[in-house]
């Protein structure tokens, strides 16, 4: 009987969808059934082992782990593989580095929902001066809010209002520096309403008042 292939597509989604205990999860259910039913050849088994974990590493990569942890995978991976035998050995190895990269997954909280906040802090970035709430990008996003509020205090150091203030009072301050525009309309150009509030906010992040901001940085707007 033919050896069913491991469907790589299905991993690579897995991984493109940061969903890394389901994609070791099928990739160790396949090398599980290959290894009972002897129907892969040794050398093919070790090297679709060793191309699939290189793959999910070039992932853990693209997060930004720690590059040290990932070279030890690196070399763990290759040198153990390929020094066990076929059966019993390598369904042993195969758990040992399994448990390396579960660990690594837990460290660095390394899930699909890792995906979703970089796209609520894109779409953040991009609708600032909208009237932007926890609740509503957690609606938006299908989204716990309990998680994305701890998020924003455990990855920022700030919570969510300090993180989209941070954003406006950026985008304010360049607007100060390059545009002439009225303060007024600076302050609802990144999503105040409230230009004494505005006023309060820019101070406390930048020391000084926009004002006094455009006078030293920008040009004369008012």
């Amino acid at each position: 009987m033919e050896t069913e292939k491991f469907n790589i597509m299905n991993y690579t989604r897995l991984l493109e969808n940061l969903q890394m205990e389901e994609a070791l999860n099928f990739l160790k259910k396949y090398v599980n059934r290959v290894i009972s039913e002897h129907s892969l050849g040794e050398m093919e088994l070790k090297t679709l082992v060793q191309n699939t974990w290189y793959q999910m590493i070039s992932v853990l990569e693209d997060q930004g782990l720690n590059a040290d942890s990932l070279s030890y995978l690196k070399r763990d991976c290759l040198v153990k593989i390929y020094a066990c035998s076929y059966s019993e050995d390598f369904a042993q190895v195969f758990s040992i580095i399994e448990t390396d990269f579960r660990e690594i997954f837990r460290k660095y909280k390394i899930d699909a929902h890792s995906s979703t906040i970089q796209n609520i802090l894109q779409y953040i970035d991009g609708h600032y001066n909208e009237p932007l709430t926890l609740s509503s990008l957690a609606r938006q996003f299908n989204f716990n809010y309990s998680y994305l509020s701890t998020y924003f205090h455990s990855h920022h150091s700030e919570g969510f209002s300090e993180y989209l203030n941070k954003e406006r009072i950026r985008h304010a301050a360049e607007l100060l520096r390059s545009d002439p525009l009225p303060i007024s309309d600076v302050c609802e150009a990144v999503g105040y309403t409230d230009q004494s509030y505005f006023t309060r906010v820019f101070k406390k992040m930048t020391g000084i008042t926009p004002r006094e901001y455009r006078r030293k940085h920008g040009k004369a707007g008012e």
